[in-house]
């Protein structure tokens, strides 16, 4: 809708309906045994709304730092509150696993080729966004698939992840 746009708006907004069409048929597209992890979680809403009830995952990880930064380097705002919300989420369901870790960190305690999902929710920065594909790259299985939700042509992307992923590709 033209009258929405502004001149630096992207023709669509990426939750428009091809989009989010196109990315549902993706989380329903995966078999039901599939293991996935979901780095960059804040209050799991794409765990809730998506991969859970779309793809029925044998088990899902959760990762996010949330507050394991000192005080003063605080990023996210109630990263605490988030935690806790999500840990309380799912603390019955045996099929989420949720981990307060940085992404690199976490990484290392899962095998290569254990998972056959990585979305990545959280690099923003290009820095950050090529450590997290180096790293999880190789935790993939063959025919896995690497993905996330930063690949967008907004400006404040572009020297970002959008930058990294171009490169990668």
């Amino acid at each position: 809708d033209q009258k929405h746009q502004t001149i630096g708006s992207p023709p669509a907004m990426p939750w428009d309906k091809p989009f989010k069409q196109l990315r549902d048929e993706f989380w329903k597209s995966l078999p039901n045994d599939s293991t996935i992890v979901e780095l960059g979680v804040d209050k799991a809403g794409t765990a809730s709304d998506l991969i859970i009830p779309l793809s029925k995952p044998k088990k899902l990880y959760l990762i996010d730092p949330w507050d394991l930064v000192n005080e003063d380097e605080q990023i996210w705002f109630n990263s605490k509150a988030n935690r806790e919300a999500v840990q309380d989420l799912f603390k019955d369901n045996p099929k989420v696993e949720v981990l307060q870790s940085f992404s690199q960190d976490a990484a290392e305690k899962f095998e290569n080729e254990y998972f056959d999902v990585v979305f990545s929710d959280w690099a923003l920065t290009y820095e950050q966004t090529k450590v997290d594909i180096f790293t999880w790259l190789k935790k993939i299985k063959p025919g896995g698939f690497l993905c996330g939700d930063l690949f967008c042509l907004e400006d404040h992307h572009w020297s970002g992840a959008f930058g990294a992923i171009m490169e990668f590709m």
